[in-house]
């Protein structure tokens, strides 16, 4: 079976490039980290380390998702300044890092940070039915390859 981060990379490469990953370096994910208090999930963490867009190299690719390079990756308070709908995302916000977007921010993705039993969970930012989508990072790329639909 193939990792879901070759997954992306094989995708990606089949769009002619769009996308292009390049993974990050260590310090970086550890100021991610340490910037918001947090551990990463090691679904996120292996994304980031081996299939991350280059921050010069970014764009949407064919289902019009834009993927974030590693610079761009926030909190929700830090990124979107709305009301969110779903009190379990609201109530640790500061916990979910966004990651991807759909047609220029029209909704987001956001990987859960949190020590409970969403930790690992990626969850869908509209400003209508804020809501969990995948049960995982590795789930979320699934679907994504499979039905992106599903994800908004």
């Amino acid at each position: 079976m193939i990792a879901a981060c070759k997954k992306l990379q094989l995708r990606w490469q089949s769009q002619d490039d769009v996308v292009r990953p390049s993974g990050t370096h260590s310090g970086q994910i550890a100021a991610i980290e340490e910037r918001y208090s947090l551990e990463l999930p090691r679904q996120f963490r292996n994304y980031l380390e081996t299939t991350v867009p280059q921050a010069d190299y970014c764009g949407m690719d064919d289902e019009y998702f834009e993927w974030w390079p590693t610079e761009r990756v926030k909190n929700i308070p830090d990124e979107y300044p709305h009301p969110l709908s779903n009190g379990i995302i609201a109530g640790q916000s500061e916990r979910y890092l966004f990651f991807a977007d759909y047609m220029i921010w029209c909704w987001a993705w956001a990987i859960s940070c949190t020590q409970d039993e969403n930790r690992g969970k990626v969850v869908l930012i509209n400003g209508l039915t804020d809501q969990f989508v995948a049960d995982s990072f590795d789930d979320f790329v699934n679907k994504y390859m499979h039905n992106p639909e599903e994800l908004g």
